[in-house]
């Protein structure tokens, strides 16, 4: 096997607030590509659904919400508004019509924040730092809108606005209670969500292979269905991480995700207690 770089596709989809992401090169091992991109931007009146999230691909922006003045200059000026992982399947947003503060870090190291709210469903951050940077949308509603506080990436410079994502409590709560072996949410522990893919496709037969503190393991088994009595992924290429013991200050976790060929493939998610974190992964 060999060892390559890791590099960072990312989403705001995908799904913060963090410090950069850099993977050395790791001897025996690939590095999966993080690919939680951001997705397309989701206009405040557009409805229940309002956009496919995508993972795979390279972040082009959105010409889309703004006038579409398409081809715009990438910029490390970040903006956008927040969008609700509302299907089993996590492929669809909803806006987020509530409260909510925007971390992220700047070009110079240090943690910038946003508001975002009911009266201004926008934000915008100036000299964000480049390259695969995560981006932290905190609930500011006491839980009265139903999300969780979530991390995910985004890759800066973009060139158009940005939905950032964030993870919806009911299709949490809705999956874990329809496993073969159900279980209950703790809010008060952390919920990561991964989506696998190959050559911007899902990927079935990938496993996770780190344990995770008090966390049952799940994979799909179809689009929108689960199980934690499998072991890899399915045709949705999706890992849940649920009920994960975590830190209460974000803290980067590494993991390792092997493939139906026995390749192992090392990836960072950030991980906090009672919040969520929505990442993707090209391996």
């Amino acid at each position: 096997m060999t060892s390559s770089p890791a590099r960072f596709v990312r989403a705001g989809l995908t799904a913060i607030s963090i410090l950069a992401l850099s993977f050395a090169s790791m001897v025996g091992c690939e590095v999966g590509n993080s690919n939680t991109n951001p997705r397309p931007h989701c206009p405040p009146d557009a409805g229940t659904n309002c956009g496919i999230v995508t993972t795979g691909g390279s972040n082009s922006g959105s010409s889309s919400g703004d006038g579409g003045a398409g081809g715009s200059a990438a910029s490390n000026d970040v903006s956008g508004n927040v969008g609700v992982l509302n299907d089993l399947g996590f492929s669809q947003v909803a806006p987020y019509i509530g409260a909510a503060t925007i971390f992220t870090t700047s070009n110079t190291g240090s943690t910038i924040d946003a508001p975002y709210g009911d009266m201004m469903p926008s934000f915008s951050l100036p000299s964000v730092m480049s390259g695969a940077t995560w981006f932290f949308v905190q609930d500011q509603t006491l839980g009265a809108t139903g999300i969780f506080s979530t991390h995910s990436v985004v890759s800066v410079p973009v060139s158009g606005a940005i939905t950032l994502p964030v993870v919806d409590r009911q299709v949490i709560a809705a999956i874990a209670g329809s496993l073969p072996a159900p279980i209950a949410i703790d809010d008060s522990r952390g919920v990561i969500v991964m989506k696998i893919v190959r050559n911007g496709q899902p990927l079935s037969g990938v496993s996770l292979t780190t344990p995770l503190s008090g966390a049952t393991i799940v994979y799909d088994t179809g689009v929108g269905l689960y199980s934690n009595q499998v072991q890899e992924t399915g045709p949705a290429g999706v890992i849940l991480a649920l009920n994960v013991d975590g830190p209460s200050a974000a803290e980067i976790v590494d993991l390792t995700l092997t493939d139906i060929a026995q390749q192992a493939f090392f990836v960072q998610v950030r991980l906090q207690a009672g919040a969520a974190t929505f990442a993707g992964y090209d391996l």
